[in-house]
């Protein structure tokens, strides 16, 4: 475990490439580029409000709408007062936080000092930090931490899952048959959601009980089904292909699917809150360097949104159970508030 005291700063100048390490090297590039506008949908005009902020970007909100997320090569954590605290793993040559609890406890991924091989952190509020892997792996990614301490993930690769408790005990996992188990987001009840891949290259879903269990499902008509997170109730959403791109899903705990899109653009929800409100972004399929986020209630009213006066782009990356929205912009950070 490594001990190292914060540095508490307020960053300044232009942020450097998301995925730039100390060696120049691309690192953890994003999701999607994000840039320019799509039309939105139905939905009454809601007076929604944004804090922007140029610390860094935004990866993922708590309760308290503390955020994580990363600047250049360090990790940061900014408070809901806009105090900002910056870290690393000692010898990193970039930390890439993921996932923040209640507690203010964070995990999330880094590059080690070769700039080839990626390894799992968690930090906790106060600063304590330690470093873990899967067994024998030389990429390991933690995707997602609970308010228990526990976190999800994948390593080797993404061929394995793992669960890792508070205590530090790693159980690892894999969906029967599968070349490939990737784990996604673990609600507060202990079950994981993800993808894996089969024999065949057909990706399908997956629900992971607390008590090992799994469950595998598909989108109906999909030729690719991809999880991603999951809430207190059970209630899973992901992104499915349909042959033209990619559509939006919420898969109730019951099993029933309902299905969810907008005009000529790849949904990518990214989180989802106990109240059942999805967030995430949408990419142009016709000009892909387009992207806006989006919010979707659970009546299935979907609103596509920009940053007002910070350019016609947003991606949301998480939602909190206040529904406020964290996220990123073409230079900084975002807090939608509802």
């Amino acid at each position: 475990m490594h001990n190292r005291k914060p540095i508490v700063r307020r960053l300044t100048g232009p942020l450097a490439a998301p995925g730039s390490s100390r060696s120049g090297r691309a690192l953890f590039p994003l999701s999607a580029a994000i840039c320019c506008l799509l039309l939105g949908t139905s939905w009454a005009r809601a007076k929604a409000s944004h804090a922007t902020f140029t610390d860094g970007l935004a990866t993922s909100i708590n309760s308290s709408n503390t955020v994580t997320g990363y600047a250049t090569v360090d990790g940061i954590i900014r408070a809901a007062d806009g105090t900002v605290t910056s870290f690393e793993v000692p010898g990193a040559q970039a930390t890439r936080p993921q996932s923040i609890n209640d507690a203010g406890t964070v995990t999330g991924l880094y590059s080690d000092s070769s700039g080839t091989h990626m390894h799992a952190f968690v930090r906790a509020a106060g600063g304590a930090l330690s470093t873990f892997d899967g067994p024998d792996a030389n990429n390991t990614t933690a995707v997602s931490i609970n308010n228990k301490g526990e976190i999800s993930g994948r390593y080797d690769n993404d061929v394995h899952g793992f669960l890792r408790t508070a205590a530090g005990e790693l159980k690892t996992f894999d969906v029967m048959d599968a070349v490939q188990t990737v784990a996604g987001c673990i609600n507060g009840k202990s079950a994981i959601t993800g993808y894996f891949t089969d024999n065949a290259g057909g990706r399908h879903g997956f629900f992971r009980a607390a008590s090992g269990a799994i469950t595998t499902f598909d989108v109906a008509g999909a030729s690719s089904t991809f999880p991603v997170c999951l809430n207190d109730s059970g209630v899973i959403t992901g992104s499915y292909f349909d042959g033209a791109g990619l559509e939006g899903f919420v898969r109730t705990s019951d099993g029933t699917v309902t299905t969810f899109s907008a005009s000529d653009c790849d949904m990518s929800p990214t989180g989802i809150n106990r109240k059942g409100v999805i967030a995430g972004y949408c990419q142009s399929r016709a000009r892909p360097n387009q992207v806006l986020g989006f919010v979707r209630k659970p009546d299935g009213a979907l609103k596509e949104f920009h940053v007002p006066g910070k350019g016609q782009h947003a991606a949301a990356t998480g939602i909190n159970d206040s529904g406020v929205i964290a996220g990123y912009y073409f230079g900084g950070g975002f807090l939608r508030f509802p």
